[in-house]
């Protein structure tokens, strides 16, 4: 695989990861005082860290324009991060 594929393959699954942790982000905080919303709120965590960590990968291969993004989705990362502390 040559390096711009696996640049635009990471940059890819950043975005990817970062989308999920957002949906997921707007279902847990729909269902406060729910019975699951503790278990609900772990998976969250789980998958904006998955998210972080795509992001960082993605970071030490990405192009000018990619990072600007990629900073940009750590940004999102942190929101929703402080909402939900």
């Amino acid at each position: 695989m040559s390096y711009h594929q696996n640049k635009q393959e990471a940059f890819q699954h950043a975005s990817n990861k970062v989308n999920e942790a957002e949906r997921s982000s707007e279902r847990v905080l729909s269902s406060i005082g729910e019975a699951d919303y503790g278990r609900e709120l772990a998976h969250l965590k789980e998958e904006i860290n998955q998210a972080y960590q795509q992001v960082e990968k993605a970071l030490t291969v990405a192009s000018e324009h990619q990072e600007e993004q990629l900073i940009s989705y750590k940004n999102q990362l942190d929101k929703i991060m402080n909402h939900i502390q």
